[in-house]
C-alpha cells in the first residue's frame, strides 16, 4: 500500500471498528479469531491517538449512520455517545458526521447508477454479502453507501473496518480503505504494537 499511517490525518471509522471497540473490554468471551480483530483494532486505535499525523493532529471522523447501527440511542443520548467514542478512541479530534443534503446529492451523484437491483445482485456476488434475518443485502448496501457517501465528503486519507464487503464498496468508490486484519499491519517484535500498514 502507498499510503503510510503516519500520513494519514483524516480517519474514518466504520461502524465495526466502533464495535469491536466497545467489545475489547469483554474480549475473552469472543473466539481466537474475534479476539485477534479485537486487540488489532485497540493497537491500531492507541497507535493512531498516540501519534500525530505528518500533516499535523490527526481527526477521526465517523458517521450519524454508523452510531445509529452500533448504538440503541434517543435523541437525549448524542452526548455521552459523543464522549464514550472520544474516551474509546483517545483523542478530542472526533467528528461525528450528519447525513446531511451536501451528502447525500453526492451519494446520488456517485452511488445513483449502482443502486438498480441488477447492480446490486452484482455486488451480492463481488462482496460476499448474505441475507440475514435482520436486514436484506439491498439494505445493508444502501446503508453502507451512506457511510462511504459520508467518508467522501470528508475527504477521508484512510477508511478503517472489520467489514470485508464494506471494504471493497470503499475500494470500488476509490477510497483507501483497510481491513482491521492483524495481517494488514506492520507489528513491533512483540506482536502488541502497530508501527505501519502493510
Amino acid at each position: 500500500m502507498a499510503l503510510k499511517l503516519e500520513e494519514c490525518r483524516r480517519v474514518f471509522l466504520d461502524s465495526t471498528v466502533i464495535s469491536d471497540l466497545l467489545n475489547f473490554p469483554n474480549i475473552n468471551k469472543y473466539d481466537a479469531a474475534a479476539q485477534n480483530r479485537l486487540r488489532t483494532v485497540k493497537s491500531l486505535i492507541d497507535t493512531l491517538s498516540a501519534n500525530k499525523s505528518t500533516g499535523g493532529e490527526r481527526i477521526f471522523s465517523i458517521s450519524t449512520v454508523s452510531i445509529s447501527e452500533v448504538f440503541a440511542t434517543n435523541e437525549g443520548d448524542f452526548k455521552a455517545i459523543y464522549e464514550a467514542i472520544q474516551l474509546m478512541i483517545g483523542s478530542n479530534n472526533l467528528e461525528v458526521i450528519s447525513y446531511n443534503r451536501r451528502i447525500s446529492i453526492l451519494h446520488n451523484e456517485v452511488f445513483g447508477e449502482v443502486m438498480s437491483k441488477a447492480e446490486i445482485n452484482k455486488l451480492k456476488v463481488e462482496t460476499g454479502y448474505k441475507d440475514s434475518v435482520y436486514v436484506n443485502v439491498r439494505e445493508r448496501i444502501r446503508k453502507d453507501y451512506f457511510i462511504i457517501a459520508t467518508a467522501l465528503s470528508q475527504k477521508s486519507d484512510i477508511v478503517f473496518t472489520a467489514d470485508d464487503g464494506f471494504e471493497k464498496l470503499c475500494k470500488k468508490m476509490g477510497l483507501n480503505c483497510v481491513l482491521t486484519a492483524k495481517e494488514n499491519f506492520i507489528w513491533n517484535q512483540g506482536d502488541d504494537k502497530i508501527y505501519g500498514l502493510q
